[in-house]
């Protein structure tokens, strides 16, 4: 078992409609990032063509324009996240709100902005999501 990840099936109250949501907060550590990408392509293998919700925090970026006055290269981390995210075939879904979720506390011209907090989901959650059309993902 991970302690990274809460696997979770949820089902609307009104029908038969259910999809997966996997709530993440991902290690620092690339050992411990790299046993979460291994966790998440497993259970992706099981879930059929039912839809996928993977949330959280990544505490990694996907694409250095997630970065604001950071590194401006691909990590061995985000290459890493996009080879899960890629397998598991998510991507993100439409923000509203600040794009950084993340801040290196500094003050000033010095300080670091990033985009660590993901909401994606599958082919099958976009159609699944669209029929609620209030929905935004954004940062309270």
């Amino acid at each position: 078992m991970i302690d990274q990840v809460f696997h979770y099936r949820i089902r609307e109250i009104s029908g038969d409609n259910w999809f997966y949501a996997l709530f993440v907060y991902v290690e620092n550590d690339i050992l411990g990032r790299r046993e979460l990408w291994d966790n998440l392509k497993q259970h992706n293998s099981g879930i059929g063509e039912n839809a996928l919700l993977v949330l959280g925090d990544f505490n990694t970026t996907l694409f250095p324009s997630e970065t604001l006055r950071g590194i401006n290269f691909v990590t061995e981390n985000m290459f890493d996240f996009k080879d899960c995210i890629d397998e598991i075939e998510v991507e993100d879904i439409s923000y509203s709100d600040i794009m950084y979720t993340w801040n290196g506390k500094s003050h000033g011209d010095n300080r670091v902005l990033k985009k660590i907090d993901q909401v994606m989901g599958d082919k099958f959650t976009s159609p699944y999501i669209m029929s609620f059309p209030q929905l935004s993902v954004g940062k309270p």
